[in-house]
């Protein structure tokens, strides 16, 4: 019998048992969204160098840069970077490694004017064809990110004016893989 006084005195402190009673709707979680100019945790913002159109992290500087290169290293987990590029470019493909994320052929989605001639750029009076292709490679280089910005051109396409059999002597071979003037290598 003590334990039934004991239960209903529990019912009581409790609230009537057996009745039903409705159930308050959970308070909304509010969650703070970030400003438009802040960066939530592992983003990071851009600074006022490019490399061919892409935007160089804040804090990295400028380690080379030449006509078909530019290279950048920083302090910042490769994991960021790699995702800061991520979001700044349009990649036929993308190889993930521990200490390495190589993006081929990148399209960047929203290029900076730069002072070096932009990536399609090409010496059109001298036949050259433009830059086409872009790779950015991130790595860890002697404990900092190195971010590579690489862009090519494609080769000339062959004259259409040539047969097979003369487009692979110009490469130096035959079809068959054997060096079309075997003399040049004696």
């Amino acid at each position: 019998m003590a334990r039934v006084g004991s239960l209903a005195a529990a019912c009581s402190f409790v609230g009537a048992c057996g009745e039903d009673r409705p159930v308050p709707p959970p308070s909304p979680v509010v969650t703070a969204a970030p400003a438009p100019d802040e960066l939530v945790e592992g983003e990071m913002a851009e600074s006022e160098l490019s490399a061919f159109g892409l935007p160089i992290p804040e804090g990295f500087r400028v380690e080379s840069r030449s006509s078909t290169r530019v290279t950048a290293v920083g302090r910042s987990p490769l994991e960021n970077v790699a995702n800061y590029v991520r979001k700044r470019v349009d990649a036929k493909d993308v190889v993930t490694g521990p200490g390495k994320t190589i993006f081929e052929e990148v399209t960047i989605k929203d290029p900076r004017a730069t002072k070096a001639p932009p990536a399609g750029a090409g010496n059109a009076d001298a036949g050259e064809p433009p830059y086409d292709r872009m790779r950015v490679t991130v790595s860890l280089h002697l404990g900092q990110v190195r971010l590579t910005v690489t862009r090519a051109r494609s080769p000339k396409p062959p004259p259409a004016e040539l047969n097979e059999d003369q487009r692979w002597e110009r490469l130096g071979v035959r079809k068959d893989g054997k060096p079309a003037n075997p003399k040049k290598f004696e």
